[in-house]
């Protein structure tokens, strides 16, 4: 006498991913991009000299006064940027056809604790559809986000958050 043995295994998906995330935008990258004729002292002071002027000081109530009408540059370029986080979820299933991973991302305000603010848009998934992989971490599908930041009001340094309200939230369905 043989018995067949059956085991009707679930489809379980298990998503990793990251609760807060933290970007630290670097100094040298965002002066480089931005205030290209200005010269790096390296201590976060971006010098432009305007090169040399005469001034024609006059006398009045016992002081020379002169003015040079220093011509300030303007700072072109401070837009909207895309942010792309890599290896920020991954995701590994058995039992299912296929995966489907998609960011939603509505529109959100971060506010700079020194002033000015950041607004997030446009989040989407590196990843797209995929097929079921098995348990093993090797096997996982690991993807990123990509976000747009406008750093145009951004006019204090410093930390710009959102209070907790989520930027992007990563979903997976079990096709």
């Amino acid at each position: 006498m043989q018995t067949e043995l059956v085991v009707d295994f679930p489809a379980i998906a298990v998503v990793n991913y990251f609760s807060e995330v933290t970007v630290t935008l670097d100094a040298a990258a965002v002066t480089g991009a931005f205030f290209d004729t200005y010269n790096d002292t390296g201590d976060g002071v971006f010098e432009s000299a305007g090169g040399s002027t005469s001034i024609n000081a006059s006398f009045a109530a016992g002081e020379f006064t002169g003015d040079a009408n220093l011509t300030v540059s303007s700072v072109s370029g401070l837009g909207s940027y895309d942010l792309v986080l890599q290896n920020v979820w991954a995701v590994r299933s058995t039992g299912a056809g296929t995966l489907a991973a998609s960011v939603d991302g509505g529109s959100v305000t971060l506010t700079g604790e020194n002033g000015g603010t950041i607004d997030v848009t446009g989040a989407t998934a590196s990843q797209g559809t995929f097929p079921a992989t098995g348990f093993a971490a090797a096997n996982a599908v690991i993807g990123g986000v990509t976000l747009t930041l406008d750093l145009s009001d951004a006019t204090g340094s410093g930390n710009y958050s959102n209070g907790g309200t989520p930027a992007y939230e990563v979903t997976v369905e079990l096709n």
